[in-house]
């Protein structure tokens, strides 16, 4: 839900600090 977990190029900068957007989606950049 925010650009936190976005390193630029579809990386999670904190996987473990809420990312699960990029587990499901695989991309940080959506907002579900």
């Amino acid at each position: 839900t925010g650009p936190y977990c976005y390193a630029g190029m579809g990386l999670p900068t904190k996987p473990l600090g809420g990312c699960r957007e990029y587990v499901a989606q695989q991309t940080c950049g959506v907002g579900l």
